[in-house]
């Protein structure tokens, strides 16, 4: 009949009470970027055509991309990866070629 039951509604409540609690611009309220404590970073986990990303970077000499940390990682063959944070949405993102962070 499309009406939610109480047993719904309790299910609800308890997801939505483990979810923290986000300002209009969908950020979590409260969550503070902080300038790292080490000189680098290891991204882990992803599988498949991106996995060469994955791996230990480095903080370039205190370098920064709009205000955050800009970190590099050699790759095989003399590629070189880098992880900065964009300035459209401030995601973090991986890129193999300078000229994105440049252009961001």
């Amino acid at each position: 009949d499309g009406e939610a039951s109480d047993d719904d509604a309790e299910k609800t409540s308890k997801v939505n009470s483990t979810r923290r609690p986000r300002d209009k611009d969908g950020d979590v309220v409260g969550a503070k970027y902080q300038e790292p404590e080490a000189n680098g970073c290891d991204l882990v986990g992803h599988q498949g055509e991106w996995s060469n990303m994955m791996g230990t970077y480095e903080w370039i000499d205190e370098a920064k991309v709009n205000g955050k940390p800009l970190f590099k990682k050699k790759a095989g063959k003399g590629e070189v990866h880098y992880l900065y944070c964009s300035s459209v949405n401030g995601t973090w993102v991986i890129t193999d070629d300078k000229d994105d962070i440049e252009s961001n």
